[in-house]
């Protein structure tokens, strides 16, 4: 099932080519200062040491911890990069549609979308609830003294898989930078 919002704005604090190429890993927005009424998001934190998940205003967090992922609320307010709107009301659209990849996520997404009368060249929020056999996502845990290249980036990753009945994520689609950005933390399984 896809769930979308009604087009409200999409907005975007920090750049990915920032931290990808510039290594700027500094909070660009402080999550304390929005107003959190209906809002959805997502981003790394600040120094890349996790990420942020916020769900109808309440903001959530995954980060390592020893060597086990941690979820608590509200740990973390500071974002390297956050990428957010105000939603709220949701329109729940049912599909019955087998996807293999990614890409296939990505195009089903995008036909859906513009079906039901959504502009796909501008971005938009939406939901997924689903029953994989297997989902996929990282965490990230940036140690400070590292350079950042793309390769010591991909190296900080940490993998992790999740094998469920029942799948929750908040996902952006982001024309203007020609992907769609979907960061699928663990917590994603129970939030909503």
């Amino acid at each position: 099932m896809l769930t979308t919002g009604h087009l409200p704005e999409v907005k975007v604090s920090g750049a990915m080519r920032n931290i990808m190429i510039d290594g700027d890993l500094s909070a660009h927005v402080n999550l304390d200062t929005l107003d959190k009424t209906h809002l959805y998001g997502l981003g790394p934190v600040e120094g890349l040491n996790g990420e942020i998940v916020v769900i109808d205003g309440t903001v959530y967090s995954t980060f390592k911890e020893g060597s086990e992922l941690k979820n608590q609320e509200n740990k973390a307010s500071l974002a390297a990069m956050f990428v957010y709107s105000k939603v709220r009301k949701w329109k729940e659209i049912s599909i019955h549609s087998a996807v293999k990849n990614y890409t296939e996520l990505e195009t089903l997404i995008k036909q859906t979308a513009q079906k039901n009368g959504y502009n796909t060249e501008k971005p938009f929020a939406f939901k997924i609830k689903t029953s994989p056999s297997k989902a996929a996502w990282h965490v990230i845990d940036w140690k400070p003294e590292t350079k950042h290249t793309m390769e010591n980036h991909n190296n900080s990753l940490i993998p992790e898989h999740l094998l469920t009945n029942q799948f929750n994520c908040l996902a952006f689609t982001l024309p203007i930078i020609k992907v769609s950005l979907l960061i699928i933390p663990p917590i994603c399984t129970y939030m909503f």
